[in-house]
């Protein structure tokens, strides 16, 4: 978690109220190589920081797998149309590796 606190802090500086509640909203994940994070036909509700590992996102067309784009450690990761929108997902989210991730709740 402290290095997601340090990259926030990295835009802005955060209070020690500010990091005590955005701490205790944080829920670790960890996900094994090939998991999913989100499938096609689900709703995203989490917004998450990927801390250690790499995954994608990609949908289908025409029975192939399209790739759009890939996130690595230190980055935020959501389904974004599914997020915002509160609708279900055209993407599927895969990790290609064993991964970390924070996860914090839309409703939190």
């Amino acid at each position: 978690m402290e290095q997601l606190i340090q990259h926030l802090k990295n835009y802005y500086p955060l209070s020690d109220k500010a990091n005590e509640a955005l701490m205790n909203c944080l829920e670790e994940r960890v996900y094994a190589k090939n998991d999913f994070l989100i499938k096609k036909g689900r709703i995203c509700r989490h917004f998450y920081f990927l801390q250690h590992g790499a995954l994608r996102g990609f949908y289908h067309l025409n029975d192939k797998e399209v790739t759009h784009w890939f996130g690595f450690e230190n980055t935020f990761i959501t389904s974004f149309h599914s997020y915002i929108t509160e609708q279900t997902s055209i993407e599927n989210i895969q990790f290609l590796e064993g991964s970390v991730l924070w996860a914090i709740s839309k409703k939190s």
